[in-house]
């Protein structure tokens, strides 16, 4: 199976980043092949309203080619995310925008949502939720989602039971995938 993660922290090495790290690892440890996308470090510039039809004649020169045909190819979509007032981060939000074009592409795609925020589980659900409904217009199926409370840079990675949960859902998504 090949997996791929799209990270929407403006922070590097902060924990949504680190969340999808170790789900990426326990992919890899069940045989699936990995990428990933930091929208940190990407070059996705903004949605600038162009119609789907429109962009097919003038696309917008930026690293999102590339990462529709990941998306594309990938069986399983990693979608992890800090929230930010109940939501998913600019970053991300823009992302989610800018795959306007392809999402009918996505259908029959599988999903795993990881969101962090220091808030409590009502607000980081608004930001699964959120994440949700995207998939649910895409034809995505989500086969799990987690939310961790953390606030600081590495808070999440001193939560010893973090790991271990995403590495349980992991295995009851490849479980739920398997041929």
């Amino acid at each position: 199976m090949k997996i791929f993660g799209v990270c929407g922290s403006p922070r590097k090495n902060g924990n949504a980043q680190w969340a999808m790290e170790q789900a990426l690892q326990a992919f890899e440890a069940q045989g699936c092949q990995t990428a990933k996308l930091l929208l940190s470090q990407a070059d996705i510039k903004l949605c600038d309203g162009s119609l789907p039809a429109e962009l097919a004649a003038n696309p917008i020169k930026d690293d999102m080619r590339q990462v529709e045909q990941a998306m594309i190819e990938a069986d399983i979509l990693v979608f992890a995310t800090p929230t930010y007032f109940d939501m998913v981060t600019p970053q991300m939000k823009n992302f989610i925008d800018r795959t306007d074009p392809f999402y009918k592409s996505l259908k029959g795609k599988k999903a795993l949502i990881l969101v962090v925020g220091q808030a409590d589980e009502d607000s980081r659900m608004g930001t699964v939720n959120y994440l949700k409904q995207y998939c649910t217009i895409a034809g995505i199926a989500v086969e799990g989602a987690l939310t961790f409370q953390a606030t600081h840079k590495g808070d999440l990675a001193l939560q010893p039971e973090a790991a271990e949960k995403i590495a349980q859902q992991v295995r009851a998504v490849i479980r739920a995938n398997k041929p």
